[in-house]
């Protein structure tokens, strides 16, 4: 077989290999913004609303997922999930039970197989594409911890299990009151990208951004506030807790900084590389030209004819 035609062969190949992966992979789902509104509640509760505003390719289902953890939360309750279109919100259907595919128009919000809990909503796009917006609802039971000092919210808003990207993630937090100023409120965020902000915006409002959110990485914030916001908690300890959340947080920083610099090296370093492998290159096809021209002119110029402009010795003759 000639090369030519391998050559072909190989390429038919591929595009045939590639053709299989696009049609297996049509199903896609993208954010283009996910929003979080969270209000504090005096009991120790937190209700929150996430609207997602999602390009949808041939998907029936979207599903959120809560791990179970006793340590951040005793559990969820009140879910709602609306559809959102042309201004106006339409609530779906709540069932109870699990599907894969969820029966059209509904939603539930329950416990699933792994013991998780987990929202699912039918978004009807099996064999085409669109732009939808939606809102889920939900409140959390014993979210926030209660000491001496101080009362702090830990809560992961987007789990490592979470699979969709995202253009933008952001958040506002609602503290049950007041502060005196907003110095009172602690706060810290935590995702793997290192690519986040948060703040506290005024005396009872905190805010988080994150611009281009990857699947698989986690988002979580932590606050604290002053503990008289808090009337009970089933998660109360009469110790405090400020000092030991500045040591952890001081930690994580450091290491976080650490990564930022071990980052910024390895670009540097692949930088280096590429340049060094480009100037190689460059030389090389400099080379390789010199060569070929030189053999060229071998071919084109065989022998080398010795010319004098003198008789070279006395003896020579004209032949």
């Amino acid at each position: 077989m000639k090369k030519s035609e391998k050559v072909v062969i190989s390429l038919i190949f591929l595009a045939f290999i590639s053709l299989i992966y696009c049609i297996e992979s049509k199903a896609s789902l993208y954010l283009n913004n996910l929003n979080f509104e969270v209000q504090i509640n005096e009991d120790a509760s937190m209700e929150v609303t996430e609207t997602w505003d999602i390009d949808i390719s041939e998907t029936n289902t979207l599903f959120k997922t809560f791990k179970t953890d006793r340590e951040k939360y005793s559990g969820i309750t009140d879910v709602k999930v609306s559809e959102m279109s042309n201004g106006a919100e339409r609530e779906l259907t709540q069932i109870n039970e699990l599907m894969y595919h969820v029966t059209k128009n509904c939603y539930y919000g329950m416990k699933n197989n792994e013991g998780n809990f987990e929202i699912a909503w039918e978004v009807g796009l099996d064999n085409s594409s669109a732009t939808k917006r939606y809102k889920i609802k939900y409140k959390v039971e014993n979210a926030i911890s209660k000491y001496n000092d101080y009362s702090e919210l830990y809560w992961q808003f987007i789990g490592e299990e979470f699979e969709i990207p995202a253009s933008n993630v952001n958040g506002i937090i609602y503290l049950p009151q007041n502060c005196k100023e907003k110095e009172e409120i602690k706060v810290w965020g935590h995702t793997e990208e290192l690519n986040g902000t948060i703040y506290a915006t005024d005396v009872n409002k905190i805010e988080f951004n994150l611009d281009g959110y990857n699947s698989g990485n986690f988002v979580e914030v932590r606050i604290l506030f002053p503990t008289e916001m808090t009337r009970v908690a089933e998660r109360t300890q009469d110790i405090p807790i400020l000092q030991k959340v500045i040591d952890e947080e001081t930690k994580w920083a450091n290491d976080a900084n650490r990564k930022r610099k071990e980052k910024q090296i390895i670009k540097f370093v692949i930088l280096l590389l590429v340049v060094f492998i480009a100037d190689l290159l460059i030389l090389r096809s400099i080379k390789k030209n010199k060569e070929e021209y030189k053999t060229m002119e071998e071919k084109l110029h065989p022998v080398k004819l010795e010319y004098f402009r003198e008789i070279p010795r006395e003896d020579a003759t004209p032949r």
